[in-house]
């Protein structure tokens, strides 16, 4: 990336618990993590909605095949701590750039008129 010399990079990863070798410790981290966003979506978007199933399907179910199914060096998607993540972003030289004012509080409007529960 470094070579390229961007302006302005946006990298995005996978950021879980459930990176663990042994298989138990694993699948029961795993398991917290994706109830977790199933719940999520359960809560905010209806299930004959076809743009769900297949993020369901396409997303959420190769990531559980790929942490449930696969082992170290087979892994097509490696999961990481957020702090091993950015330690290794800034080693190669990037610098985090915060969210502007602005930013946030668009965020923030969109939010309370979209859905009259969440509080922020």
């Amino acid at each position: 990336m470094r070579t390229f010399n961007p302006d302005l990079y946006v990298q995005g990863f996978a950021v879980g618990s459930y990176n663990a070798p042994i298989f138990p410790r694993r699948m029961k981290e795993a398991l917290f993590h994706f109830k977790c966003l199933y719940d999520m979506i359960d809560t905010f978007i209806d299930r004959e909605n076809l743009d769900r199933s297949v993020y369901e399907s396409e997303i959420l179910g190769k990531s559980i095949l790929n942490v449930v199914a696969f082992e170290d060096t087979t892994m097509a998607q490696r999961v990481t701590m957020y702090k091993p993540a950015q330690a290794l972003t800034r080693r190669a030289g990037f610098k985090q750039l915060g969210l502007s004012q602005a930013a946030t509080q668009q965020v923030r409007r969109m939010l309370k008129r979209e859905h009259k529960i969440t509080q922020l």
